[in-house]
């Protein structure tokens, strides 16, 4: 069967991690377990972007944690928590955090499977929104500080005229900066130019 994604198992129970990696193996992931939340957190720096699915309560560093680092240092990946001994006030922590769902030991199979499905779409839809993203910010870092300034005023919907009476610019200038603009982010027209602006997290002038 077709490599369907990562999967990143965390628990220290080494009975579920291998019933695990069996079913989703079988399922058709790539499975990779860690005995402990501190050997997955170092491992973060270079494994490729996957599914998490982590046990909260682990001896040195538990699931939340986990969660945690997870947030700072790979956002992209969805968590999917796991836990023999489950609590609303922890199912609440978790999901205000932005983790998938929140299983109570033991699961079916079945539930786990779909939800393993619907964190890979979930991820597919981060990673491209990430590379479009840094994309984005790649284009504007070639602007001059000018040129990012009239870009930023553009942004509200002023036209040529309106941005350079802002900025105390003649209109030809605007439009020149606006030409620049255009060619350095490698766009036919400005609306484009707009789209990649944003996409990057680029500010309106307060």
């Amino acid at each position: 069967m077709a490599e369907r994604g990562n999967v990143y198992i965390v628990d220290d129970e080494t009975i579920i991690r291998r019933s695990l990696v069996l079913l989703l193996g079988e399922a058709g992931y790539e499975c990779r377990p860690f005995a402990s939340g501190s050997d997955f957190v170092e491992a973060l720096d270079y494994i490729a972007p996957g599914c998490v699915l982590l046990d909260i309560h682990m001896p040195s560093l538990d699931g939340f944690s986990v969660q945690d680092a997870l947030l700072r240092l790979r956002p992209e990946m969805p968590v999917i928590f796991m836990t023999a001994a489950g609590s609303i006030s922890a199912a609440v922590r978790v999901i205000k955090k932005g983790a998938v769902d929140y299983l109570e030991k033991p699961f079916s199979d079945e539930h786990l499977l779909e939800l393993v499905e619907n964190a890979q779409l979930q991820l597919a839809d981060m990673v491209q929104a990430a590379g479009r993203n840094s994309d984005a910010k790649r284009r504007i870092g070639r602007l001059t500080p000018r040129e990012t300034e009239v870009l930023r005023t553009l942004l509200v919907g002023g036209d040529n005229k309106s941005v350079a009476r802002t900025l105390d610019l003649s209109a030809r200038t605007v439009e020149m900066h606006r030409a620049n603009i255009m060619r350095k982010m490698e766009v036919r027209n400005f609306a484009t130019a707009v789209q990649i602006a944003v996409e990057a997290g680029l500010s309106t002038p307060s």
